[in-house]
This record gives C-alpha cells, structure tokens and sequence, in this order.
C-alpha cells in the first residue's frame, strides 16, 4: 500500500504554486509523485462541477429594450463638461435604453454638459429625450444648438423613473449637432447632488 508523507505544509503549497511535482520518499516503503493534476482528481467532483451555473451578464437577465432610431446617451461624444463626474450607467431595473445611460452627477449651479449628436440629413426633426428623474436630480435648461428648447425641467420624482421628454420641432442645417444641458438648481424637496441622466436623443424627421 502506498504512503504520502510531505515535511511540512509550507513545502506541498510552494511545489503545487509553482507547478513542481513533489516526490516523498519513505524509508522502506514505496515512493509516489504528487501532481497538482492528481491531487485535482481526489479533491474535485468533476461531474458537480460541470453543472455548476455560468456566470451570466445583465442583458441574460433583463433583456435590453432598444429605442428604435435613437442614439443612445451612453454612446453620445461628450464636446464640453465645465464640471462634476460623467459616466456610463447600468440601470436595467428601471428599463432605461439599452439597461444604461449617461449619467452626470455632482455638479453645481451653472455647470454644462454638451453632447454630439448626428441625424441622417438636414431638415425639420421632431426631437425627443429619454431621461431620467430621481430624488437627487436637478432642474436643468436643455439647448439644441445653442437654441432654447426647455426653459426649466425639474428632475425631482420621490422614486427613480425614466421618462420622456419632447423638445419640438427643431431645424437641423447639419448632420452634427449639438444639445447642452445647465443645471439650475433644485427642488427644495431633493437631494442636493444636481444629477442629470440621458438616456437617448429621438430626432424623428418630419
């Protein structure tokens, strides 16, 4: 009957890191290889780890929806920030486009946030936001190109909800262009973080 013996714990655990293989021999008895392979076989059941669960993402769980025809905020170049944090999003819960959004928070009376964004030709669009309204979001003023579309928009909602918003009839003379987002202020019921999240931009060509 074979025999195992290792001098000391410290010896099998730095062979097995380093990919050795350890041979004990055993005075007056047979000696044996230890392999991190073989000591796999002993201390693993294969079979239960072939039906252990994979790892899964988001979308296998919550299927994205998708906005079709508009350009996603979390893709949108970002032309201008004067301050605070912008990042992408994942917000499936709450069914946002794509499970994510654009997300600008902690900025501050004044601050802007300018995004590209492009249409297939120049024309007259119907243009609509997808974005969000929290307990820690701002009241904002939303421009297309430099023109007021949105003179005040309070964000404040008790829970978080995404929401459209349309901004109207807009005359594009190029491809490009631009939307620029202030923060105002707050609702005196919020949380004072001036949040802003866009969701998506729908320019629909009348």
């Amino acid at each position: 009957m074979n025999k195992r013996t290792v001098a000391g714990s410290w010896i099998v655990v730095g062979a097995l890191c380093a990919g050795f293989a350890i041979t004990d021999f055993v005075r007056g008895a047979e000696s044996e290889t230890i392999t991190f392979e073989s000591l796999l076989e002993e201390m693993v059941d294969r079979d239960l780890l072939s039906r252990l669960p994979v790892r899964r993402s988001v979308e296998d769980i919550i299927k994205p929806r998708f906005v079709k025809g508009a350009s996603e905020g979390e893709k949108l170049p970002i032309v201008r920030r004067s301050g605070a944090v912008t990042e992408i999003q994942n917000i499936p819960r709450f069914r946002s486009s794509n499970n994510r959004q654009l997300w600008w928070r902690n900025a501050k009376e004044q601050d802007e946030l300018v995004v590209e964004f492009t249409v297939e030709e120049v024309g007259d669009y119907d243009v609509t936001l997808g974005i969000t309204k929290a307990v820690d979001y701002g009241i904002v003023r939303i421009e297309v190109n430099s023109q007021t579309m949105v003179d005040s928009l309070d964000l404040y909602n008790r829970t978080v909800v995404a929401t459209k918003v349309k901004l109207g009839a807009c005359r594009f003379g190029r491809r490009k262009n631009t939307l620029k987002v202030t923060i105002l202020g707050a609702n005196p019921s919020a949380a004072k973080s001036h949040m802003f999240g866009l969701d998506y931009i729908l320019a629909h060509k009348r």
